[in-house]
């Protein structure tokens, strides 16, 4: 005579069996995919810059150095003053950047209380790479757009070096992320005088490198 309760033992034992070789499976599945996420969210987090803030991804800029708590905007949506802002030339081989800035008067337009400061820098986030200009503290303000463009006086200059091969890899895994470009930052501060008292604003602009094909060179693809 059989016992029953041996039985449905055995019966359940093989159920679990069967049900351990679904599970570990899917586990492993689940593992697997948690892992690839963190992954992707630390190498994206350990090189994420923000411009004008971020000396590299492991300093900061003093307060003294630019204003912390600028507005950041595309540039497109900047309407304080004209601005002409385009790369002269970007040299791969070379590794550099040229960027010419003019700025002029528009219906917006505060009066300045002394001269423009300025800076460019490009990013790139996922592979932590940010390389700046030397900023100026002269920029002046062009009373119209033939003026800003019909003198020097009114252009400065900024060159970037040390960039980056792009396309470039990201240290992902176990698909690296591609990064095609860099971003390039324009930053602005400006100081004028509201009720009797001075202001001072500051903005990050953002281009992509669509927004300033170089007129000279390029990144090859």
């Amino acid at each position: 005579m059989k016992d029953n309760n041996s039985s449905k033992k055995n019966k359940l034992f093989g159920r679990n069996i069967f049900t351990l070789f679904i599970l570990i499976p899917i586990l492993f599945v689940v593992i697997f995919c948690i892992f690839i996420i963190v992954n992707y969210v630390s190498v994206y987090n350990s090189n994420k810059l923000e411009a004008f803030k971020d000396k590299n991804t492991e300093e900061q800029y003093d307060s003294s150095s630019y204003n912390q708590e600028p507005t950041r905007m595309k540039g497109s949506q900047f309407d304080e003053y004209g601005i002409i802002f385009k790369c002269v030339e970007y040299n791969e081989d070379k590794k550099t950047a040229n960027y010419e800035l003019r700025v002029y008067k528009n219906e917006n337009s505060k009066d300045l209380s002394k001269n423009i400061t300025a800076n460019v820098c490009l990013t790139a986030d996922w592979i932590g790479f940010v390389s700046y200009a030397t900023k100026t503290t002269s920029l002046r303000l062009a009373d119209d757009k033939s003026t800003a463009e019909g003198s020097v006086t009114y252009r400065k200059t900024f060159s970037i070096s040390n960039i980056v091969d792009f396309p470039q890899k990201a240290d992902t895994w176990p698909v690296k992320v591609t990064v095609n470009e860099p971003n390039i930052y324009l930053y602005l501060e400006f100081t004028y005088q509201e009720n009797g008292k001075a202001k001072t604003d500051a903005y990050v602009l953002e281009y992509s490198y669509q927004d300033l094909l170089p007129e000279s060179g390029g990144i090859r693809k």
